[in-house]
């Protein structure tokens, strides 16, 4: 039976956080790029996702660009009267570095 997005995802989640504590390679971010459904966002473009379960724990951002640079705002809403989760990403070259974050979820 094929993983599902979400088992993929937290399969690179687990492979990128063993990567950090020094427990091997990192996980190859071109194959989790090209096993993703990727979205184009451009030129101070809105893009949202809605989670089917509000039990959703944490969720995998990842960004990369054809090689300019990476300027983004990052924010993680849950429900109408939760204070979203902010950040302010930027890479100089967003091809030879990409970017990756795992963000908790206030619900999860």
């Amino acid at each position: 039976e094929p993983a599902t997005a979400a088992d993929r995802i937290a399969d690179a989640t687990e492979r990128m956080n063993a990567a950090m504590r020094g427990a091997g390679p990192p996980a190859d971010l071109d194959v989790i790029f090209d096993r993703a459904s990727p979205v184009t966002a451009q030129g101070g473009s809105l893009r949202t996702w809605s989670f089917a379960s509000a039990g959703i724990d944490r969720v995998l951002v990842m960004m990369k660009t054809d090689g300019r640079p990476l300027n983004a705002d990052v924010e993680l809403w849950q429900g109408p009267d939760n204070t979203p989760q902010k950040m302010r990403v930027y890479v100089e070259d967003g091809s030879l570095r990409c970017f990756s974050c795992v963000i908790d979820s206030p619900g999860g």
